[in-house]
Parts: C-alpha cells; sequence; structure tokens
C-alpha cells in the first residue's frame, strides 16, 4: 500500500518534492530523494522501484555477521546474520519499497564501527558510528532513541576501557547533523502518529509481538506461523540472558555486548512508548530498526551457550518459525495486489468514469498501475481524492479527517451531479479516526442517494463498487452487471 506512496512522492516535480518532504515526511526524506534518483537511473517498474531495498536488505546482512564477530565471535556472528536473512522483518519489507531496509542497514554500521571505536579508538571508526547513526535517524527519527540506547550500555564497562572523550565528541556531532531534521520533525508530527491508537496493554502487545517477528494484521493476529516464530524469538532471547549472565560471572567486559544488543531493543521500545503516553507513536513497523540489535542478541547467546543441545533447538525452532512465517506473510492474503482492481476497472470502464478511493495512499497505487497499463487518456477521472494536499490540508492528518471525510462525501454528491459513473473501490483496512465520519456504510449510503444503481463486486479482497443512473443527470441506459 505505501508502495505506491513512495512512488508518487519521488516523481514528484522537485519543488513539490521538497515541499512535501519538508511539510510532511521529513523522516523519509532521504529515502525519496534517493528512490528518485534510482527511477531516474533505472526506471520505475515494480523489479526497479523495490531494488534499492533488497540491496539496503542484502547488505545488512554481512555487515551484522562483522558486528557479531567483532562482539561475540565468529559463530554468533554467522548465526545473528543467518536470523537476519530469514526474518519475516526482514523479507516481507525487503520487497517493499520503503525505508526500513535503509534503517537496518545504517543501524548495524553504526553498531559495527561503535564496537570497533571501543576496541581501537580512531578518527575512521569514529565517523562509521557517528555516519550510521545520523543516516539511520534520517531514514526514521525514532531510530535517534538507539543512541542513548548506545551511551547507557557503556556505563557497564570500566571507565579506562571506554574512550569516553571519543564517544561524548561523536554523540555531540550526531546530535549536530541530525539537528535540521529535528526542527522540521516536530510540526509535521501529526501524520507520523495519525493512525496510531493511544498506548494501551493490548497495543503494546502487539507492538512487542511484531518486534519478534511477528507480523500481524487485523484477522491474523492469532496466525500460527507468527506465534511460533514470536516463541521461538522468546526462547532465543531467554538463551541469550543466560549467556548474559555466565558473561557477568567472568568479566563486565564479557558482558558488554549483550548488554549492547540488549539494550538496542529495550530502551528504545520504553523511550518510544513512554512518549506514545503523550502523542501515540509506537508500532511495530516504526520499531523496525532494532532488529539488527534483536539478532545480535539472540545469535550471541546461542553461539556461547555451552550446551550444544540448547544451540540446536533453539536454532531449528528460529529457522523453522522465520521460513513458515515468510512463507505465510508472502500469500496474497498479507499484501493486497493492486494491479488486480486497477486491470478489472480499465477492463470495464467508460470514457469519462470517475474514480475513487477511500483512503489518500490508495490512490497512488490504483495511479501506479493504470500508468503501467497504459491507461487511454480520458477514460478515467479523479473523484477523490484530487493530490496530496486538498484545499491545503493534507487528509490523512488528525485534525484534517473531518475535512477529508466531508470532502469524500462531497465528491460523490458533486460526480453524480455532473453524470458521470463513479467507480469506487474499498481494500479491508481500518482507518481510524476517519472511521466515524466516513466509514463504508456511510459511503454506500451516499451512493444509493446519488445514484439509481450501485453495483458491488468482490474481486480477490477488494471491494469495487460501480454506480451508475445519477440521479442528479438524465437516466442512462442500464449497464452490464460486474462479474
Amino acid at each position: 500500500m505505501d508502495e505506491g506512496f513512495s512512488w508518487e512522492i519521488a516523481t514528484l516535480p522537485l519543488p513539490a518534492m521538497r515541499h512535501f518532504v519538508l511539510a510532511k515526511e521529513p523522516w523519509n526524506g532521504l529515502y525519496y530523494f534517493l528512490l528518485r534518483f534510482w527511477i531516474d537511473v533505472f526506471g520505475a517498474s515494480e523489479l526497479s522501484l523495490r531494488m534499492p531495498s533488497v540491496i539496503a536488505g542484502v547488505a545488512t546482512i554481512p555487515l551484522i555477521y562483522a558486528a557479531g564477530k567483532t562482539m561475540f565471535g565468529a559463530k554468533s556472528g554467522l548465526v545473528a546474520a543467518l536470523l537476519f536473512a530469514v526474518s519475516p522483518m526482514a523479507v516481507f519489507f525487503a520487497h517493499e519499497a520503503r525505508t526500513f531496509t535503509l534503517e537496518w542497514m545504517m543501524i548495524a554500521v553504526a553498531l559495527l564501527f561503535l564496537v570497533r571505536t571501543l576496541e581501537k579508538p580512531s578518527i575512521g571508526n569514529l565517523a562509521g558510528w557517528i555516519i550510521g547513526s545520523a543516516l539511520a535517524v534520517y531514514g526514521h527519527p525514532l531510530s535517534a532513541t538507539a543512541v542513548p540506547a548506545e551511551l547507557l550500555s557503556l556505563v557497564v564497562l570500566e571507565r579506562r576501557r571506554v574512550p569516553w572523550w571519543h564517544i561524548l565528541a561523536g554523540a555531540a556531532v550526531i546530535g549536530l547533523l541530525i539537528t535540521p531534521l529535528a526542527l522540521v520533525v516536530r510540526p509535521a508530527s501529526s501524520e507520523l502518529a495519525s493512525w496510531i491508537p493511544p498506548i494501551s496493554w493490548n497495543w503494546l502487545g502487539r507492538s512487542v509481538y511484531g518486534m519478534f517477528n511477528g507480523l500481524w494484521a487485523d484477522g491474523f493476529w492469532t496466525d500460527a506461523s507468527g506465534q511460533m516464530v514470536v516463541t521461538a524469538y522468546v526462547l532465543g532471547a531467554l538463551v541469550g540472558i543466560i549467556a548474559f549472565v555466565r558473561a557477568w560471572d567472568i568479566s563486565r567486559a564479557a558482558a558488554m555486548p549483550f548488554v549492547l544488543t540488549s539494550f538496542g531493543v529495550i530502551i528504545p521500545f520504553g523511550i518510544v512508548a513512554a512518549y506514545s503516553a503523550l502523542q501515540p507513536s509506537l508500532s511495530y513497523r516504526y520499531m523496525l530498526f532494532t532488529l539488527p540489535a534483536l539478532c545480535l542478541f539472540v545469535g550471541g547467546g546461542i553461539g556461547t551457550a555451552r550446551s550444544r543441545t540448547v544451540q540446536v533447538v533453539t536454532l531449528t525452532a528460529l529457522l523453522t518459525g522465520s521460513v513458515w512465517h515468510s512463507w505465510a506473510v508472502s500469500q496474497p492474503t498479507w499484501r493486497a495486489d493492486w494491479r488486480i482492481p486497477a486491470s478489472f476497472i480499465l477492463a470495464h470502464a467508460q470514457s469519462g468514469d470517475a474514480i475513487g478511493v477511500r483512503w489518500n495512499v490508495w490512490r497512488p497505487m490504483l495511479k501506479y498501475y493504470f500508468i503501467r497499463r497504459h491507461m487511454p487518456p480520458g477514460l478515467l477521472e479523479w473523484a477523490y481524492p484530487e493530490a496530496l494536499f486538498i484545499e491545503g490540508r493534507y487528509p490523512d492528518d488528525a485534525d484534517s479527517m473531518e475535512f477529508a471525510a466531508e470532502h469524500l462525501l462531497s465528491q460523490i454528491d458533486a460526480t453524480a451531479a455532473s453524470g458521470h459513473r463513479l467507480w469506487f473501490v474499498f481494500a479491508g483496512e481500518g482507518m481510524g479516526l476517519f472511521e466515524r465520519w466516513a466509514s463504508v456504510e456511510a459511503i454506500k449510503e451516499r451512493m444509493h442517494q446519488d445514484y439509481g444503481r450501485v453495483e458491488e463486486g468482490w474481486v480477490d479482497g477488494f471491494d469495487i463498487v460501480r454506480c451508475s443512473q445519477p440521479h442528479a443527470a438524465s437516466q442512462q441506459a442500464p449497464s452490464p452487471s460486474i462479474k
């Protein structure tokens, strides 16, 4: 769903793109500009749009291996890299034209060079940590919580083992580098959280479920493959905790890698959960940057476990659960295929028909596939939404959703008044606050008020509605039913 949005932003005229990024999504600006360059060079096919995510995801694997080898040893590094490679989250989001794999790559770079800085302080190693941390934040601002997590983990080491002057100077530079983003994120942050519900125990549980590689959606909360992989990661975390206790008994230095990687998951989650009490921001999608640290912690525990049986059983459970869940979420039920409604509508539409969708993010998905399928000029006219901004307002903002809902209903009225047929596509996702003013039932009721004939057809998970014989226009000859 969000992939179409990435494509639309990246292909806007440069001034419009710059305006949108600064006004609404500064946290994705780095990705959008990289994607724009990529499209200019390689085109905008589905494969091309997703290739940057694939490249960044694949590049993260050797980075995690190198970080794990440095912290725990070669065996643990190999296990951690393997866990990331088959992680359902990594597999799923590496196939999306979004910023998540860029965050993973930068977080892995930051972890690797932080550990190298501790072992051998140098300008090069320190620069690697600074650049990786700063670019991760420009991938998503919540990645900034990884920096205090790393600094807190260093407290467990003896003071003489930490090059504090280097670390604090590096942290200060990171702060300076991300200051421009911090200045624009706050005014634009309503979109960041507009769809996230207030913090609750249920939402906390779902967020942890997602962070532990259990992809979920409404109706799939009890998916067996997701439950298995989450249970396996809980088992892996317990193995990591036991390994940490044993390492602590040896020395603080031996336990340091476990502290660093566990804090990389726990501290960001705690900070974001606490902040969500003021402004809802917690979502497993926004916490995906913790995945490299989780894989390293679990991989470190397995690689250093004394019992070979524990190693084999835990790793087998993790790999089995990961592969099963990765396969499950690759099925069409989990990822809506917008080629289907686009092809169906193009096959049945008439010149001058209007097309509408319920949510702003869905529009570019249809638009992308209409263009890719060479839609004839003038075949379809947009009913809603017309553009990213409507009368200067962004319809996904929490304070603009009532306006957007009213605008949607008024556009249905206007389409009927102009005598046009209307195609409308409903997908299966809830829309939070939008439901108060423009629920599916309210929209369909308005269609029946404005049109003499309203036909529904389910096409591979999409509810496609065709409205004809508008009351405000002269009666038209009946059109064939949707099949």
